[in-house]
């Protein structure tokens, strides 16, 4: 009895579990892709903005690359080697920060994502600046020519 307790033990170590609600979660964070990371062992979706998932191929500076790899990779690069704090928001996605800098700002401002419909202000104003400056997404195009962060939205 024993060891099939200790095998269930160790088995549910390798799965992660939704986080309960309003609930505050810490540590080291596992990307997933460009919008979620396992964080002590639960699934973190971060609130407010959109991306891409890997399998979505673009033209990003002239070649033809996978899109959701590279947003998945911006994620990557802004928590590498930290701890990150996430705060879960009513709409039981996450808004998380790495030294106090906002991950979903972040993506934006690298213009690995866009803001959502309900995204603060703030989110809408740095996109503008990513836009025009032809950062990340805003400078990949689909194959029919059209600019990729343009038809980002709710996956």
């Amino acid at each position: 009895m024993k060891q099939l307790f200790a095998a269930i033990v160790v088995a549910m170590s390798f799965f992660s579990f939704p986080a309960n609600a309003g609930e505050t979660i810490s540590g080291p964070p596992r990307v997933l892709n460009s919008t979620t990371m396992i964080v002590n062992n639960k699934t973190v979706r971060l609130d407010h903005i959109h991306s891409l998932k890997p399998g979505s191929s673009c033209t990003w500076k002239n070649r033809p690359l996978d899109c959701g790899v590279l947003a998945t990779a911006g994620l990557k690069d802004l928590v590498a080697g930290a701890n990150v704090i996430c705060n879960q928001n009513p709409s039981g996605k996450f808004t998380c920060t790495a030294g106090g800098y906002d991950l979903a700002y972040g993506l934006i401002h690298a213009g690995w994502a866009v803001p959502s419909s309900n995204a603060p202000a703030r989110y809408f104003a740095k996109q503008e600046r990513s836009k025009k400056r032809k950062l990340g997404l805003w400078g990949a195009t689909r194959p029919d020519g059209t600019i990729v962060a343009t038809r980002i939205s709710a996956s």
